[in-house]
């Protein structure tokens, strides 16, 4: 199996081969630019809702005495 690829990858032209490399290197930034997209946008939403909800909730700055 491995030598069969091996064979593969040996047979491609320089063309293609960067073009696999090209290929490989953006489906990675992109699982891992999803990734952090999924865990970082509830959080936004959460400090999104809480942020306005304490402006609505707020009487302005308390007096000090």
């Amino acid at each position: 199996m491995l030598q069969s690829i091996v064979d593969f990858w040996e047979k491609l032209t320089d063309e293609n081969r960067f073009l696999i490399k090209k290929i490989l290197f953006i489906s990675i930034a992109l699982y891992v630019a999803l990734q952090l997209l999924g865990f970082l946008l509830p959080v936004f939403i959460t400090l999104a809702i809480s942020f306005f909800l304490f402006r609505a909730t707020s009487n302005g700055n308390p007096k000090h005495s």
